[in-house]
């Protein structure tokens, strides 16, 4: 009878902490689109991220001075927080097609994916593989024969 009891007392713990980060998110009175113009209104551009984590939107972007960073936004008060500067990007989408066609590889896709490109590739072997480049130092970083 026992571990019925905690079984119970597990799920309803479960449910309650569900319900609790659902009407968490209902309750913010700041969406996405006014996150981003906050952004905007602060002099940040958005690069290629923004996601709401618990109850503030976090996102990669360019400040004012065109310098990555990450910064938060709060979803109930909107006020905007700077959380740290990021590496700057070296390597741009040319660089990065040239780097994976420098090591024999036939690009078909390249895609933006915050710290690294993914590509879609051929090896030398005529074989569809994906890869992933490091934006900051060029490095093939992953290599994943499909």
């Amino acid at each position: 009878m026992k571990s019925y009891k905690k079984i119970a007392q597990g799920i309803l713990s479960v449910v309650v902490l569900g319900l609790s980060a659902i009407s968490a998110q209902a309750a913010l009175r700041v969406d996405m689109s006014d996150a981003l113009q906050r952004l905007s209104n602060s002099g940040y551009t958005a690069e290629d991220q923004i996601k709401l984590v618990g109850t503030n939107y976090v996102a990669i972007v360019f400040d004012p001075s065109n310098q990555r960073a990450s910064v938060s936004v709060n979803g109930n008060t909107g006020e905007v927080t700077f959380i740290k500067t990021l590496p700057p990007i070296r390597i741009d989408w040319l660089e990065a097609a040239k780097i994976l066609e420098q090591q024999g590889y036939a690009v078909t896709e390249l895609e933006n994916k915050g710290d690294h490109y993914r590509a879609t590739v051929y090896d030398s072997q005529n074989r569809a593989a994906d890869v992933e480049v490091d934006k900051v130092t060029g490095k093939v970083i992953q290599h994943v024969i499909s």
